[in-house]
C-alpha cells in the first residue's frame, strides 16, 4: 500500500487550521454577547466612562454649546463634535429654570457677576448744533439825514470797530443848515440873557433847546453839539460813530454814494457772547430746561470743551426733522466760537440720584420681556424678569424684579438663559403635567421635536 503524497498532507493541514481559526472566532462572538448581555442587565458598558458611572433617572446629557442636544447616553454632539455633559434633571415639583454650574465650567466660559447697586443716574443727550450771533447784540447802522458819505473809517466787511469809534463822516446840507441855527440860537440867547423881560429869554432859551434837540435826533452826540458850540461855527461833515464794539458783518456804504434818510450802511455785531442753536428730539424735550448747564465741543478745536447755559427753547416743533431748536448761550471772550461753525451738544440730565441700577451686559432681550440672571452663588443661576427704566452711562435703572445687592450675571448670560430654559423644557417634559405617565412617571427625551413643541406652547 503506498503512503500519500505530500500534496495531500498539506492541504488536510491547512484544511485544520482553518477549521480551528473559525471555531475560536465563533466562540469569542458568542462569549461577547453573553458579557454584554451581562454589561446590559447590570446597567453597564464595556466602554463605559465615568459621566456613564453616575447617569441616573435624573440625568441626562447635553452639549454645553449647543443645549438643544438631548440625550439618555453619552456621545458626542452631532453639531459641534463636542463630548456631551451629564447634566441634573429639575423634577416636576422643583424651581423651574434654575441652573447648576460647576465651578470649572464657570471659569471655561469666563462668567463674571455684578452687584445691583444704587448710583446717580446721569443722562447724556447729544446732539449736533450750529454757532450763531447773539441777535441781542447786533446794531444796523443807516443814514439819519440825506447827504452824501465823504469818508469811510470802516471800509470793509468783517473790520472791528470798538463803542465810540468813528464809522463814516456825511456831508449833509439839512444838517449844515440846522447847526447854523443852533448857533444862531444860542448866539440870540447870550445877547438877551441880561434882558429885564423874562419872556424873551425864556423864549430865546427853548430856541436853543429845540435846535440841540434837532441835532441830537439827527445823530449827533452831546460830544459833538458840544464842540459845535466851542467853536462857533457848524461843522461841514457829521462823523457818525458806532454804538457799540463789534465787526461789521454787512456794508453798503461806499465813498461818495449819496444816501436817503434811513438807508442801510452797516450792520454791526457784538462777538463777545454767541448763541449755539442745537436740535434736539421731541423724546429728549421733557429733559430740557431753561437755565439748564449744557457743553459743546468745536470740530475746529477738537479736544477742548466749552460750558454754557440754556436760555431759550423754540415753542413750535420743525414737522420735517421732528426736532425744536434749542438756544444755548455761550462766552466768547476769546473769539473762537466763528458764526456758522458746526458744534457737538451734550446735554447732561439727572435722571435719579438714588437709581438702583445693572450693568447693560447684564440684561436679556426675549422679545417684550427683560431678563437678568440672578447669582446665587455655589454655581447657581436662575433667570429673573425685571422692568427697566432710563438708561445712562452702561447703566439700566431697574424698577422692579431685583433688589440691592443682588449679583447679575454680565457675562454668558445668553448661555445660562438657554441652559433655564432647557431645563424648564426637560423638567416639563421628564413630569409630564399630568399628561404623560402618572405617579410622577418621567418621559425620556431623545428628540428635538419635544423641545421645538414645547416652545411653541
Amino acid at each position: 500500500m503506498k503512503s500519500p503524497k505530500p500534496t495531500l498532507w498539506i492541504v488536510l493541514a491547512v484544511l485544520v487550521i482553518l477549521l480551528s481559526g473559525i471555531g475560536g472566532a465563533w466562540w469569542r462572538i458568542q462569549s461577547g454577547k453573553g458579557l454584554w448581555f451581562v454589561h446590559k442587565a447590570t446597567g453597564t458598558s464595556a466602554e463605559a466612562t465615568e459621566d456613564d458611572h453616575d447617569h441616573d433617572e435624573d440625568s441626562y446629557y447635553t452639549c454645553p454649546m449647543h443645549p438643544q442636544i438631548v440625550r439618555e447616553q453619552t456621545g458626542d454632539c452631532p453639531v459641534c463634535g463636542m463630548s456631551l455633559v451629564l447634566k441634573k434633571r429639575t423634577a416636576g415639583g422643583g424651581e423651574i429654570g434654575l441652573v447648576e454650574i460647576s465651578p470649572t465650567i464657570v471659569q471655561t466660559i469666563g462668567m463674571t457677576s455684578e452687584r445691583a447697586q444704587r448710583r446717580k443716574l446721569v443722562n447724556t443727550i447729544r446732539t449736533t448744533g450750529r454757532v450763531a450771533f447773539d441777535e441781542k447784540k447786533m446794531k444796523e447802522i443807516s443814514a439819519w439825514v440825506p447827504g452824501r458819505i465823504e469818508k469811510l473809517y470802516v471800509d470793509f466787511t468783517g473790520d472791528f470797530v470798538r463803542k465810540g469809534e468813528p464809522l463814516l463822516e456825511i456831508y449833509s446840507p439839512q444838517l449844515l443848515t440846522t447847526q447854523q441855527e443852533y448857533l444862531l440860537a444860542l448866539k440870540g440867547y447870550e445877547q438877551i440873557q441880561n434882558s429885564p423881560i423874562s419872556e424873551a429869554i425864556t423864549q430865546a432859551k427853548s430856541l436853543v433847546s429845540a435846535s440841540r434837540e434837532r441835532l441830537r435826533l439827527w445823530g449827533l452826540t452831546d460830544a459833538q453839539i458840544e464842540e459845535i458850540r466851542a467853536a462857533g461855527q457848524p461843522q461841514t461833515t457829521m462823523t457818525i460813530t458806532s454804538p457799540i464794539s463789534g465787526v461789521a458783518i454787512h456794508k453798503t456804504a461806499v465813498e461818495g454814494m449819496y444816501v436817503k434818510e434811513g438807508t442801510h450802511l452797516y450792520k454791526i455785531a457784538d462777538l463777545s457772547t454767541v448763541w449755539v442753536n442745537a436740535d434736539v428730539y421731541e423724546s429728549d424735550l421733557p429733559f430740557i430746561h431753561v437755565g439748564q448747564e449744557v457743553s459743546v465741543t468745536l470740530r475746529a478745536m477738537p479736544g477742548q470743551t466749552f460750558a454754557g447755559k440754556v436760555t431759550f427753547i423754540h415753542p413750535v416743533l420743525d414737522p420735517k426733522t421732528r426736532t425744536v431748536t434749542v438756544r444755548c448761550e455761550f462766552d466768547n471772550s476769546e473769539m473762537l466760537f466763528k458764526p456758522n461753525m458746526y458744534a457737538d451738544v451734550f446735554f447732561n440730565v439727572e435722571i435719579d440720584s438714588n437709581a438702583l441700577t445693572v450693568p447693560e451686559s447684564a440684561v436679556i432681550y426675549t422679545g417684550s420681556r427683560r431678563l437678568v440672571v440672578h447669582d446665587r452663588s455655589e454655581g447657581r443661576f436662575m433667570p429673573v424678569e425685571i422692568t427697566l427704566g432710563a438708561f445712562a452711562d452702561g447703566y439700566y435703572q431697574v424698577l422692579s424684579g431685583l433688589s440691592e445687592g443682588d449679583k447679575v450675571v454680565t457675562n454668558a448670560t445668553f448661555l445660562i438663559d438657554s441652559e433655564s430654559n432647557l431645563r424648564a423644557a426637560v423638567a416639563k417634559l421628564m413630569a409630564g403635567e399630568g399628561e404623560k405617565g402618572s405617579e410622577g412617571e418621567k418621559e425620556s427625551v431623545s428628540d428635538l421635536s419635544d423641545l421645538l413643541d414645547f416652545f411653541e406652547e
